[in-house]
């Protein structure tokens, strides 16, 4: 791809993200992508470039949607940490309490934190749950794009998006969350380190050591990111991904139409992530000198 193929804009200082961001279609076959960065509430990065769509060529524009799988999720958990913020209710009150037909079949004393830390022992491959999940089949993940599986509205994979709104999500929370209406409680809840499973940190489903609090990952060997065990976001299936990091006031998410094969650290979101903190390192220590 040309220079001219990227549009958008960096802050004195984050010019290495762009060509990160760059290298990314050169090296690491992207097609068209997305990624947007926050540093104490301004927006130091904000890059798109590529194809919306392969097929026709049509560029990737300033506010091109597109599909960003499980990292909808952090969205999804925002939207739930701004209603315990407000009262309606407590993270250790029972599923059922608000749904009452989730305690069939022995589910009456599956709290709401469980079920948000990925704890509530539904991720069993073999139970009816994982069963109902593949029924159909979902053989394409590019199905999810389409107006029968939008129409659904499935909070936990099929948010559609940019990465800018995703990133403004997150800086709002990194500073504090006052501006989504989330109060100090809640706030301390969510950067608190994950309470691991008293069987260990292994995903049933997904196959590998995770650490989820609240309905949004935490850092763990499987994904490191952040500054500290504060930082928490969402990756999102084929290698987008949107954290916050209240050490430092950044808010991150970078999504893409091809999909990759990580769960996390696709080297695309990597790459920009690790020069986003290299930048940020950087400004840091010339704000102090």
């Amino acid at each position: 791809m040309s220079r001219t193929d990227i549009q958008g804009t960096v802050a004195r200082g984050f010019e290495p993200v762009r060509d990160v961001f760059r290298d990314n279609f050169t090296l690491r076959r992207e097609i068209g992508a997305a990624c947007a960065v926050y540093l104490r509430g301004e927006k130091v990065v904000d890059l798109w470039g590529g194809s919306r769509d392969e097929a026709t060529g049509e560029p990737w524009e300033k506010d091109t949607l597109v599909l960003v799988f499980s990292t909808t999720k952090g969205m999804a958990a925002t939207a739930v940490a701004v209603a315990h913020a407000r009262g309606l209710f407590d993270y250790d009150d029972p599923v059922a309490k608000y749904w009452p037909e989730f305690a069939q079949q022995g589910k009456g004393a599956i709290t709401i934190r469980a079920l948000l830390c990925h704890q509530a022992g539904l991720l069993n491959p073999r139970s009816l749950t994982a069963r109902a999940f593949n029924n159909p089949r979902l053989t394409n993940p590019a199905d999810l794009d389409t107006p029968a599986f939008r129409a659904v509205e499935m909070p936990a994979s099929n948010g559609v998006g940019t990465a800018r709104a995703v990133a403004r999500v997150y800086s709002s929370l990194a500073l504090g969350g006052s501006e989504l209406g989330i109060d100090a409680r809640t706030l301390r809840a969510l950067v608190e380190p994950a309470t691991p499973p008293r069987s260990g940190q292994r995903d049933l489903v997904l196959g590998v050591d995770s650490s989820f609090s609240l309905g949004f990952l935490k850092p763990c060997d499987a994904c490191r990111f952040g500054s500290s065990e504060t930082a928490f976001g969402t990756p999102g299936a084929g290698g987008s991904f949107g954290f916050a990091d209240p050490d430092i006031g950044l808010g991150f998410a970078y999504v893409m139409n091809r999909m990759g094969f990580y769960i996390a650290d696709d080297p695309r979101e990597k790459a920009l992530r690790d020069a986003t903190y290299r930048c940020a390192a950087r400004a840091a220590s010339l704000h102090l000198g």
